[in-house]
């Protein structure tokens, strides 16, 4: 049997009701969907601008964690999403309080840049809201748009109108926005899999509090960073201070993911969350694929803008064509 160009096209019937479906749920879901490409497109952007830093030696990581001595917090995290590495305290709702630079080791204000990226990391992911099963079932109908328009592609012929150009693009960008949308599933469901069972932070928490004076060994920032530097500390994940007890998560030289909780050791399960992120974010490639996922993010929206002006151009010749058929009808 011969497999020929017009065989892998789909039948007309199968054709019109992914149609259906593609046009259906991109209305339907019109304005989450672009609020998700659109911030999106801008997150991507943002990589670009910046210059990434390797990760800093422990020395400077200690001194900024000297310097959070001075600020209560209920745990530390590394950030280098804005292209400065930075160490920033986090509160027991998980937003940021207060950041340290990891190279002068200083307590340092938002800059202008880094609050419109959390803004706007924070519209592409929550809505301002707290209703999570939005983006989520926002995410569902675009992966589901994306399907459907790849079978309905399938019938694509070259046309250069706008329909024409949005089928052009849909064919461009068509595989790396799926990855996008994939992963960021994957990702919504192993974040709903984190919610639904204590989190690290609690249980050490727990942990800490239940143990008695004698078995506690409260140790200083100095003893905590010869302990990392014993065991071949890396770069560091994040820290966590409770009744005075450190909880550190770090690489070593050996690229294996420890835990350290003050008592004990532990090396942590390989993770496929990088991954994922890595396929989500496009930071895969370095600066190249980086740079692939911002221009396909820009092209998904005007492949929207040009979807919605096709069908308002659809809807007002309708809308004309029934009036001009409504004017010539004689009155009886």
């Amino acid at each position: 049997m011969t497999i020929t160009k017009k065989s892998l096209r789909v039948s007309k019937q199968v054709h019109m009701r992914m149609l259906r479906w593609h046009r259906y749920l991109a209305l339907l879901f019109s304005v989450p969907i672009f609020i998700l490409i659109f911030t999106g497109a801008i997150l991507a952007t943002i990589p670009l601008l910046r210059d990434y830093p390797g990760p800093p030696p422990l020395e400077q990581v200690k001194a900024a964690v000297t310097k959070f001595e001075q600020v209560p917090y209920q745990y530390l995290m590394f950030r280098n999403d804005i292209g400065e590495a930075r160490l920033v305290s986090m509160s027991a709702a998980g937003m940021s309080m207060d950041s340290a630079s990891l190279y002068s080791g200083e307590l340092i204000e938002a800059k202008p840049m880094e609050r419109f990226y959390v803004i706007v990391r924070h519209i592409h992911k929550t809505f301002l809201s707290d209703h999570q099963w939005l983006v989520e079932l926002s995410t569902w109908a675009l992966l589901v748009v994306l399907l459907s328009g790849a079978i309905i592609v399938t019938r694509y012929r070259r046309r250069t109108t706008m329909i024409g150009w949005h089928y052009g693009l849909a064919v461009v960008v068509l595989v790396p926005l799926l990855a996008m949308t994939v992963s960021s599933l994957v990702m919504l469901q192993k974040h709903k899999q984190l919610k639904a069972t204590p989190t690290a932070m609690a249980a050490n928490a727990s942990s800490v509090m239940g143990k008695s004076q004698s078995e506690s060994v409260a140790l200083d920032v100095d003893q905590l960073f010869t302990v990392l530097t014993q065991h071949n500390a890396k770069t560091i994940s994040s820290i966590q201070k409770s009744n005075g007890d450190y909880s550190v998560t770090f690489v070593d030289q050996d690229g294996l993911a420890k835990r350290y909780d003050g008592d004990a050791m532990t090396t942590l399960p390989p993770s496929t969350g990088k991954f994922w992120s890595e396929v989500h974010l496009g930071s895969w490639g370095g600066v190249a694929s980086i740079g692939l996922y911002a221009a396909c993010s820009y092209s998904a929206v005007l492949l929207f803008i040009l979807a919605f002006v096709v069908l308002f151009k659809r809807s007002y010749k309708r809308w004309r064509a029934k009036r001009s058929r409504l004017a010539r009808v004689p009155v009886s």
